[in-house]
């Protein structure tokens, strides 16, 4: 039996009557939907860009502009462009779930590894700015985090991340 029809038929069941478990109005008023709804459409979004034929563009544009015959350029570039990008959706699952998709299929098509580029990509940008990182933002404002072990982090990320995946 597939997965999908597990949760439907387990959720189902938990909005019988005399179950007790969950109502109709703890469901409608205690779940934040429109987060819900986002997931799903970003978790969604590569297979879209794929049926779409999205994904052809995508790759026809971006090898023209971003440097496809040496991967550590490719990588700093994209790095770079993650850094900008990161003012733009400074919410890590905005980010991730509008560039990965797009960088990832970019990356198979030029043969590069896949797990240097979605460092290069989501990790590394995201953890310059203690504000885009929940953990860091707790652990600084408690004074467990200075501006120096965040930066000794992402070179940290730089030095091993992108050398050790080959």
């Amino acid at each position: 039996m597939s997965y999908k029809v597990v949760g439907i038929v387990g959720g189902m069941i938990l909005l019988l009557p005399h179950i007790g478990v969950l109502n109709v109005r703890d469901v409608r008023d205690g779940i934040p939907w429109q987060i819900v709804l986002f997931v799903g459409a970003i978790l969604s979004l590569p297979k879209i860009l794929k049926v779409t034929a999205v994904d052809k563009l995508i790759v026809s544009t971006l090898s023209v502009v971003l440097p496809s015959s040496n991967e550590y350029a490719f990588l700093l570039t994209l790095g770079f462009i993650g850094f900008i990008l990161r003012f733009v959706f400074p919410a890590s699952i905005t980010y991730v779930g509008v560039v990965a998709p797009a960088v990832l299929i970019l990356a198979d098509h030029l043969g590069f590894n896949p797990l240097r580029v979605a460092i290069a990509t989501t990790i590394i940008p995201g953890s310059l700015f203690i504000y885009q990182n929940v953990s860091s933002t707790i652990a600084y404002s408690f004074g467990r985090l200075t501006k120096k072990t965040i930066l000794n982090s992402v070179l940290y990320l730089l030095r091993y991340g992108l050398c050790l995946c080959r």
